[in-house]
């Protein structure tokens, strides 16, 4: 699809940075040791001038001094590395690894005051590290530059590493690593995380690198393939099994019996995260069956996956008994917050309603709660919020409430804040609410969701209280965008997209292809048709800068390897015909490939035999324009007869649009008038803003009839939140039928709900200059079908 040219893996994210290889690397920068300058100073030091190649060296240099037992130091290995670790002490002061090794050596050869020293060190770059991390049992990851710096912290702990595998569900929170810790007794387990995206990112200098998603998604899609890569080989790490979902199925097969046939907790773990969560792979009972023997020996992370399948999974017998009991034990081992909030994390419904089970609970995290537990005060605090039925009183809310804060856990107190927002009929202490969740939020995966409700609210204002304002929208949008929101990612590239006639914004077209590249690497078929669509008629500046490497541009050859790839890899789906509709027409205007007549038409026939309206549509425009040949009018009134038959409301407003124009299409607008109204008695808004449209505007004076336009629009702009199109055919039908006064403030309403420097929105000011002037808006001829595109005064485009 749109995008393989672009170079495969610009940033690789335990590797070089390719930006690196334009020239020779520059030494690196030095900084002061955390032991004796503040190490808020030394991290804004070195955020402000590091490069990444001062993760790489210290993590060189800590794989050079790690042994295979955790608790011992190699003094050889220390003395022939003393140099190494040196500089990477100065070059990468905030290298848990670099201070944790530091003190090691130290100590082994006999230097005690210097052990000291670098042990302080260490512990200042933990705290450093820490703030701001809720005490969440590792569901907010830790930052780390690299791998390394975690490995330092597990055996700096003094416990045992009982789990350990690669997170890859989302690219919000990026790469992370989880992991599980039993101390020396053995009564007590806990999680961590550590996030190995970000902080590597962050560390780049390119100032382009920050203006879209790009950067970000292609190095979790380069870095999140080689781990996957890493994990098929024998004893590679384990990563989360989400990819297979989009892959051949005796692959996904092949993973899941490699899975469960390794006696690995972390084995054990992705696959029952992988295999409860989707039935229809039917490998529950190897899950279960996996995690058993770990259950039984006493580790919490099994006890509750297992007890969450005797309660939810599909195609096992429930014992909700027998969930109790693991519960129980897993809140022994790890305290009953945190494996309640394991459970949750795999009940998506759990606070839909209230089952035995979840009142049982419930009881469990507030006896722990009022015994001390902040992470299950904060948990009950927000189930409660949830179902009424377990709510309760006032008082004891607000206790949790600030428990939870003192704790750390305020993100809890926030969502309860944000229910009883819905309750109260209180959008704007919503909105604030969710913009603080947006701003405050340690999980990529929380600002995200937040940030695209926010960026919903202003598009469409259709939340109570919330007017619609396309600047925040705008605003949201980026943030959920850069987080790795693909609607959103589609929003911004669509704002750039539409600025492409402005004389004032000549990147627009290479700003719209990045922020619609984040979205085509994530797998998202709609932002592929959208960037072929664009490429389509080769637009100047439509391509994409990539560090290292000259601008790389998109045209219509693109377009045209785009829509056959997508035909070969979905060719049932809705993309797939959508793909060929327009790869057919491609192919009869000769763009990005040879004319094809012959194979047009086959497309296009076959899909159109097969109930495909559109294609249809196309056959027909195609036959009466003489695409084929000669012109064959005949031939399109059979395959509109055809398509019209039992249509439905989407195929038969697009008919009756062309139908009305008689340009591509024979002219019958009888026929489009009953096909309009067909379909808006469908409950299909569309038809009625188009049949309104079109008699208020039409270019043919015999087309117009203001008066019942006026009256089909106002169907659908009847309260406060159609869409800024709908609105703007209801001014053209004021004005059309002499009320200038209120098509003025109607069109006023239309470019507010709008992106203000759009092309769309230029468009409606200059109608609102006509209306202010008492002019009524016609719609400029427009050319037949295929030769032109649609004419920029044209507001249909906006719909």
């Amino acid at each position: 699809m749109i995008g393989r040219r672009w170079p495969a893996a610009c940033i690789a994210l335990f590797g070089p940075v390719c930006i690196a290889r334009a020239a020779a690397p520059l030494p690196l920068p030095e900084f002061p040791s955390p032991a004796t300058t503040p190490v808020a100073q030394v991290r804004a030091q070195f955020e402000a001038r590091a490069g990444f190649r001062a993760y790489d060296e210290a993590r060189a240099v800590a794989e050079s001094l790690a042994g295979d037992d955790p608790h011992k130091v190699d003094p050889g290995a220390c003395r022939s590395h003393a140099a190494e670790l040196d500089a990477a002490s100065r070059h990468d002061p905030l290298s848990l690894a670099v201070w944790y090794y530091k003190s090691r050596c130290a100590d082994v050869l006999g230097d005690a005051p210097s052990s000291r020293q670098y042990e302080t060190a260490f512990l200042a770059v933990l705290r450093d590290m820490l703030q701001g991390v809720p005490p969440d049992n590792g569901q907010t990851p830790i930052p780390l530059g690299t791998m390394a710096d975690g490995v330092a912290l597990i055996d700096a702990s003094d416990e045992t590493l009982i789990y350990s595998y690669i997170d890859l569900r989302t690219v919000a929170d990026g790469i992370v690593w989880r992991v599980g810790l039993r101390d020396a007794s053995g009564a007590h387990e806990r999680n961590l995380s550590f996030e190995l995206l970000q902080p590597r990112l962050s560390l780049l200098r390119s100032p382009g690198l920050a203006r879209s998603p790009f950067v970000r998604t292609s190095t979790w899609v380069d870095s999140a393939k080689a781990w996957r890569t890493q994990a098929e080989k024998p004893g590679g790490l384990p990563v989360t099994l989400d990819a297979l979902d989009a892959g051949p199925a005796d692959q996904r097969a092949a993973r899941i019996k490699q899975e469960s046939s390794d006696d690995h907790l972390s084995n054990a773990i992705v696959l029952a995260r992988y295999c409860f969560q989707r039935p229809k792979q039917a490998c529950n009972v190897a899950a279960v069956d996996s995690l058993l023997t770990f259950a039984e020996q006493g580790h919490a992370e099994p006890m509750v996956l297992l007890a969450f399948a005797y309660t939810r999974a599909d195609g096992l017998k429930q014992d909700p008994e027998a969930a109790k009991a693991l519960m129980l034990g897993a809140g022994r081992k790890m305290g009953v917050g945190a494996a309640f909030q394991e459970y949750f994390n795999l009940d998506l419904d759990f606070h839909k309603k209230a089952t035995d089970f979840q009142r049982w609970a419930f009881q469990q995290m507030v006896a722990a709660a009022d015994t001390g537990d902040a992470l299950a005060a904060g948990m009950a605090l927000e189930l409660a919020g949830h179902i009424e039925e377990l709510d309760t009183d006032s008082a004891r809310a607000e206790r949790y409430r600030q428990q939870a804060d003192r704790a750390g856990l305020g993100l809890f107190s926030q969502r309860y804040l944000l229910i009883a927002t819905s309750k109260t009929k209180d959008p704007a202490a919503r909105m604030r609410i969710t913009a603080a969740i947006a701003g405050s939020a340690k999980r990529g995966l929380e600002r995200m969701a937040a940030a695209s409700g926010l960026a919903w609210a202003y598009e469409t204002g259709k939340s109570p209280g919330v007017p619609a304002d396309p600047v925040q929208a705008l605003r949201w949008n980026r943030e959920a965008g850069m987080l790795g929101d693909t609607s959103s990612m589609i929003a911004v590239a669509r704002h750039y997209a539409g600025q492409q006639n402005r004389p004032d914004q000549p990147d627009a077209m290479e700003l719209a292809a990045e922020w619609y590249s984040g979205a085509v690497l994530l797998g998202n078929v709609e932002a592929n048709l959208e960037v072929a669509r664009l490429a389509e008629r080769d637009p100047k500046g439509f391509g994409i800068a990539m560090p290292g490497a000259s601008m790389i541009m998109l045209d219509s050859k693109d377009a045209v390897d785009t829509y056959r790839e997508i035909d070969k890899e979905m060719p049932d789906s809705n993309a797939g015909a959508i793909a060929r509709r327009r790869l057919a027409r491609m192919m009869l205007d000769g763009r990005g490939t040879a004319r094809d007549p012959e194979k047009a038409r086959a497309l296009l026939t076959a899909d159109a035999e097969a109930g495909d309206g559109e294609a249809a549509l196309a056959l027909a425009s195609a036959l009466y324009a003489g695409d084929f040949g000669a012109r064959d009018p005949d031939g399109a009134k059979r395959w509109i007869d055809k398509a019209l038959v039992k249509p439905d409301k989407v195929v038969a407003t697009m008919f009756a649009d062309h139908l009305y124009h008689g340009i591509d299409l024979p002219l019958d607008r009888a026929r489009s008038l009953a096909l309009w109204t067909q379909a808006a008695a469908q409950d299909y808004p569309t038809a009625w803003n188009n049949m309104g449209w079109e008699l208020c505007t039409a270019t043919d004076a015999a087309a117009r009839d203001p008066g019942r336009g006026l009256e089909a629009v106002r169907h659908v702009v009847s309260g406060g939140d159609a869409p800024a199109g709908y609105v703007d055919s209801l001014a053209a039908c004021q004005a059309a039928t002499g009320d200038f006064d209120a098509a003025v403030a109607t069109e006023q309403r239309a470019i507010a709900q709008l992106d203000p420097v759009s092309d769309t929105a230029a468009r409606m000011r200059d109608r609102l200059d006509l209306y202010k002037a008492h002019r009524v808006y016609v719609q400029p001829p427009e050319a037949p079908a295929g030769t032109a595109a649609a004419p920029a005064g044209h507001a249909n485009g906006a719909r």
